[in-house]
């Protein structure tokens, strides 16, 4: 499969509700054990979501929240779909959707360690020290503009 073979989508929480649980459910709480109360927080009502379909089943999400800079998170490609560059797809396709905003923010990612060299291929560059979010160590990471 090729990264062109798939559709990027803005979802809607709403709308697309089961498709985006369905993912995270899969990557976060039964791959990585994220406590059910730690993956679904106030953010979801007001994020932006993104998705990459297949065959029409979503098989790449991301979340992206708008405060003072951006913060893209809950990156989740299914396991099936791995080491073939649709998270990096999908990461630039949403960075792509930024800068079409002609915003001049920073965007960041709180990495999980071993996810650091995924985002450092994609122009990302460590900021902060290591901390534990939901039991794993994680980073902060900035894409500056």
């Amino acid at each position: 499969m090729q990264v062109n073979q798939l559709d990027f989508h803005i979802l809607s929480w709403k709308t697309n509700l089961k498709e985006i649980k369905k993912i995270r459910t899969a990557v976060f709480l039964k791959e990585q054990n994220i406590p059910d109360e730690l993956e679904w927080d106030n953010h979801d009502n007001s994020a932006s979501h993104f998705g990459l379909f297949y065959k029409s089943g979503l098989i790449a999400y991301a979340r992206l929240i708008e405060n003072n800079v951006y913060w893209i998170g809950r990156m989740a490609v299914l396991k099936k779909y791995r080491d073939m560059n649709i998270g990096s797809y999908l990461l630039q396709l949403i960075i792509s959707f930024i800068r079409e905003r002609n915003s001049k923010k920073d965007i960041f990612v709180s990495s999980q360690v071993q996810a650091v060299h995924f985002y450092e291929k994609n122009n990302f560059t460590i900021r902060g020290k290591k901390y534990l979010d939901a039991g794993i160590l994680h980073t902060d990471m900035i894409l500056r503009r």
